[in-house]
């Protein structure tokens, strides 16, 4: 995926015309980001796509009624083609489900929150290359312990040198499932494991599992 005016430019991969929608779309998405998040613009910014991101009195207003409904409505505006709008998903904004089920409430992403990922991935480029990714050099130790340490800030624990030696997992009675849907507190899940010491179990509201362990879950449909 191209990161800047010049790859974009140069790519062979798009149109003509879709060269013209997409510099249009992210310098649209550039400008619209202050005003949506009423921040005040950086006249000095060096970010690529701040420099002439010029608005229409049409393109606020439109932004501003579109804020909160569904993104591809936002990106019709735009002329975004089928193809630039998958790149524009699941690259740039790193949406992480099927765009087919985006509809549903779980899966929503709104028009402002598009705006905000597209300008974090545009002013994130050129910074430590011209991606906007960071990756280490020399292994990926460094990786596990910032996500180690980032957790913890949040109170979680680790435990290290030890056998897992998962048993059974319990899941919530569907009583309390249909509770959460009503506003009651989530359910936890009971997991039987030689971690959990002199107790009978541990609990969790989330549980991430290896699909290796499905089959000790009971109940699972």
């Amino acid at each position: 995926m191209p990161t800047n005016k010049g790859e974009i430019f140069s790519s062979g991969e798009f149109t003509l015309l879709e060269k013209r929608n997409l510099f249009k779309l992210l310098h649209s998405c550039a400008g619209l980001y202050n005003r949506l998040n009423k921040q005040e613009i950086d006249i000095n910014s060096t970010a690529e796509f701040d420099k002439n991101a010029k608005l229409s009195e049409n393109e606020i207003q439109k932004a501003q009624e579109l804020k909160d409904e569904h993104y591809l409505k936002f990106l019709k505006e735009y002329k975004i083609s089928d193809y630039i709008t998958q790149l524009l998903t699941y690259v740039i904004v790193n949406y992480q489900y099927n765009l087919k089920d985006s509809d549903q409430k779980e899966f929503f992403l709104s028009t402002k929150e598009f705006i905000d990922r597209v300008n974090k991935f545009l002013r994130s480029a050129g910074i430590h290359s011209s991606y906007p990714f960071l990756y280490t050099n020399y292994g990926t130790s460094d990786i596990l312990q910032g996500f180690s340490r980032s957790s913890a800030v949040f109170g979680s624990l680790f435990i290290v040198n030890s056998q897992v030696n998962l048993q059974s997992v319990h899941l919530p009675p569907k009583q309390e499932q249909e509770e959460v849907k009503e506003g009651g507190e989530k359910p936890s899940f009971k997991v039987k494991s030689t971690l959990a010491g002199k107790k009978e179990y541990l609990t969790s509201e989330l549980l991430v599992l290896n699909k290796d362990y499905l089959s000790l879950v009971e109940g699972a449909e």
